[in-house]
């Protein structure tokens, strides 16, 4: 029996929303972000930053994809902003099996930032389908900062400013990027003052350690407070 709306809790509702109107508005990107394929929610701003990429909607060709996943972009692009219930018709990803694999293409899409989010659109009976959308044509990623480990930069900025402590591996998971990557950016924050390095663990400038808080309990508590960032 499908959960209904009306059990929900008034935040889960909110959020909900969200994630199917947000990106319509250009408020923020919606996709499967972080390592595990959970939703995820990025400012603009946020998503400028992220973006690894030129900006141009057909960008994604020089993107890491599976076959599947590039199909999936590929027909977006050709086709302009789709439900997901037509775009697996589309790409021939039908069926159960199919829709296992639909479902591991568009988290690797949502890994990379190639797809958005983009509301909801009624397809037969049953819930609405979400629309599926290229990030690089539903947002204006242009006049970016052009060097990228600045932009890295404020990325962990960010994303350390709410935490306890990090590491290395923690940043590098969450936005896919490589170690040393994400080793610059967290020792360019300790260079200038904004964070501390301790026994291998970062946190932010001023924060005192963390006392009898094992790795596994912080790993889950970064992982709930990420989800939605920006």
């Amino acid at each position: 029996m499908p959960l209904s709306e009306t059990a929900w809790r008034p935040d889960a509702q909110r959020v909900w929303g969200w994630k199917d109107e947000l990106p319509r508005k250009r408020l923020a990107w919606s996709g499967r972000l972080l390592s595990g394929g959970r939703a995820s929610f990025l400012a603009p701003d946020m998503l400028a930053d992220c973006y690894p990429r030129a900006g141009q909607p057909d960008d994604f060709r020089q993107a890491p994809l599976g076959e599947e996943a590039r199909r999936i972009a590929e027909t977006l692009l050709s086709s302009g902003p789709l439900p997901t219930a037509v775009l697996r018709q589309a790409v021939g990803l039908q069926g159960r099996r199919g829709g296992v694999r639909f479902s591991a293409a568009v988290v690797q899409l949502g890994r990379t930032l190639v797809c958005t989010s983009f509301g909801t659109e009624q397809v037969g009976a049953g819930w609405p389908s979400v629309v599926l959308e290229l990030t690089a044509r539903a947002f204006d990623l242009g006049g970016r900062e052009p060097d990228e480990a600045a932009r890295r930069l404020r990325v962990a900025r960010r994303f350390l400013d709410p935490m306890l402590e990090t590491s290395v591996r923690e940043l590098a998971i969450v936005f896919g990027w490589p170690p040393a990557a994400a080793h610059a950016a967290l020792d360019a924050l300790v260079d200038c003052g904004e964070a501390v390095l301790e026994a291998g663990a970062y946190r932010p400038g001023g924060v005192a350690p963390v006392q009898g808080l094992e790795d596994r309990d912080l790993t889950s508590s970064l992982r709930e407070t990420i989800r939605v960032i920006g």
